[in-house]
């Protein structure tokens, strides 16, 4: 399991208005499984990680 920071982008929304999205400040693995955002940062996992319960 990996942590990346998550930033915040400009960005335009559904109907052309400014918006902002959250996007990882490097790439994913190619070989990650599962991601998960709190809203600061995302949560990588990997190969051989057990994924949290639901």
């Amino acid at each position: 399991m990996i942590e990346i920071p998550a930033i915040i982008k400009p960005s335009l929304d559904d109907n052309g208005e400014p918006s902002t999205i959250l996007v990882p400040q490097s790439q994913f693995p190619d070989d990650c499984i599962a991601v998960i955002c709190d809203g600061t940062t995302f949560t990588v996992y990997l190969p051989g990680d057990t994924l949290p319960a639901q």
